[in-house]
């Protein structure tokens, strides 16, 4: 990447220059669109096999700063089983949103009020008791206030 002006211009296939003061392909706007189909740009950084199906506009505009950064991700790769019943049926688990390999890292993203997020948290709490050498970050309604300041996104009411 090179730095001009102040601005990010990246070198896209085909020789292509990318000039812009934010990464490109991010949204202008970001909220709940139930019923509707979200977009899934070309990343470059994604290792999954099969394109991924976000399930909300947060992840998609994660997905895309992760990309921009040319961090290696998958997204839901793994899904944790933290109960069972008496018959060893799954009765509860958590499947994290973003895997960054190079880090051994898993992400998950919530933009739900702080409030309202009590039950992933608990969920967590569960999901490092059981599985203590799986390192994992929730990312906070806060935490995606920041990111959208610093790379000038504005979030939907």
């Amino acid at each position: 990447m090179l730095v001009d002006s102040g601005r990010a211009r990246a070198a896209r296939p085909g020789g292509r220059v990318v000039v812009s003061s934010r990464p490109p392909g991010l949204s202008g706007a970001i909220g709940t669109l139930e019923g509707v189909l979200l977009e899934t740009p070309d990343f470059q950084a994604y290792r999954g096999s099969e394109p991924p199906r976000f399930a909300n506009p947060a992840e998609l505009e994660y997905a895309k700063i992760l990309d921009w950064y040319g961090i290696p991700w998958l997204y839901e790769p793994t899904t944790f089983v933290l109960e069972r019943d008496d018959e060893g049926r799954v009765t509860e688990a958590f499947a994290p949103d973003f895997y960054l390999p190079e880090q051994d890292l898993y992400l998950e993203v919530t933009v739900m009020k702080q409030s309202l997020v009590t039950r992933k948290n608990r969920k967590l709490r569960k999901l490092r008791a059981l599985y203590p050498d799986i390192k994992i970050k929730l990312f906070y309604e806060r935490d995606f206030e920041r990111l959208a300041a610093r790379f000038g996104l504005r979030k939907a009411s």
